[in-house]
């Protein structure tokens, strides 16, 4: 939601018309489990007729419920209007790491139409590099139809603090869900064999969107004390924590691009975080910030333990972060997506039917 907020305010600026619509503007069966799998369908009978009356350039939707807009878009009933898929994480990927029945019905309900339909989308946004090359790969777009273009980070991140002097003590923080795929397996481990070799260590787990109590029992006795749990954090509140964080953890399975990297970075906060995704995309490594390519919580936490002994590696990746998040900002980032836009707008009906045009 936040990305496409920030799209779209980005797109207002260039002086075009832009709206946003979540889930929650859909109707709902009373079944949070079927709703999550009809989201097609029921974003189709919130927004089909407002679409078809209004007929904007292009419709901008998320994968999972892709399929149906652009089997819509094939049977004429979109008009002009161009079907723009938004790829965070290309969630096949995330379905291989899964098994058992769960993954069974999410191949069921997710890969098949996926494979029969986002062939035909306009064009792919991917927030990544590794997520472009899986889609080119299994869906065979051409690659003008598939961009990387990343998050924007909004620019209260990038009002500069009076000074550094704030980041002398040692602060640790997450800034995300606390569920396996963002992971807690890494966190729940490495974080109290650190804490039991600093005292001075705080640390602080921040946009957990669960409970504190849940987010704590994933740690021992010893540790609770050092321990500060933010369920939910405003903009402004992050930006604080940020300015206050001597390192940002994010050791993610897979991600699109966390826009609280960008965020962290832009207020001078660095990253340890892991080598996938739009991480790996940019973090240099030493250079604004680290990358960590196995999922050992020891590894994690001796490398964590090595950063914090080094204050002058920390400040200069600190500075480094700072300069990369330039590339970030709405202007520069909305450049290219309207760019990209007009691209596939000039393209022709039958070309976006062509998987390999």
């Amino acid at each position: 939601m936040r990305h496409m907020e920030s799209h779209a305010d980005g797109l207002r600026q260039f002086g075009h018309a832009a709206e946003v619509f979540c889930s929650e503007d859909f109707g709902i069966t009373g079944s949070a489990n079927i709703d999550r799998h009809v989201s097609g369908l029921r974003s189709m009978k919130a927004l089909l007729g407002k679409v078809r009356a209004e007929s904007p350039d292009v419709m901008n939707v998320h994968t999972l419920i892709a399929p149906a807009w652009i089997a819509a878009q094939q049977m004429g009933l979109l008009g002009k209007t161009k079907v723009v898929v938004m790829s965070y994480g290309a969630d096949e990927r995330v379905i291989s790491r899964r098994s058992g029945l769960r993954r069974l019905v999410q191949l069921l309900g997710l890969t098949i139409p996926a494979r029969a339909m986002l062939p035909r989308a306009t064009g792919i946004w991917c927030v990544n590099a590794e997520d472009r090359e899986f889609v080119l790969k299994r869906y065979g777009l051409s690659e003008r139809r598939v961009a990387v273009i990343p998050h924007v980070c909004g620019g209260l991140f990038y009002d500069p603090p009076a000074s550094d002097a704030h980041r002398a003590s040692m602060h640790l923080l997450f800034v995300g869900s606390w569920i396996p795929r963002k992971g807690i397996a890494i966190l729940s481990s490495a974080l109290p064999q650190l804490i039991s070799k600093r005292p001075d260590l705080r640390v602080t787990l921040a946009g957990t969107m669960v409970e504190e109590r849940t987010v704590r029992t994933s740690f021992p006795g010893s540790a609770q004390a050092a321990i500060t749990v933010h369920p939910q954090a405003s903009p402004l509140e992050l930006r604080e924590l940020y300015r206050m964080g001597t390192l940002l953890l994010v050791p993610s399975e897979v991600e699109g691009l966390p826009i609280v990297l960008l965020e962290a970075m832009a207020s001078g906060c660095p990253s340890l975080s892991a080598a996938n995704s739009g991480m790996a995309d940019i973090i240099v490594d030493g250079e604004n910030g680290w990358l960590l390519s196995t999922r050992e919580p020891a590894i994690w936490a001796e490398r964590i333990e090595s950063l914090l002994q080094d204050p002058s590696a920390l400040r200069r990746a600190g500075q480094g972060a700072r300069a990369t998040a330039e590339r970030f900002r709405s202007d520069r980032v909305t450049a290219d997506a309207v760019a990209w836009y007009e691209f596939l707008l000039a393209l022709p009906r039958q070309a976006t039917n062509d998987a390999s045009t």
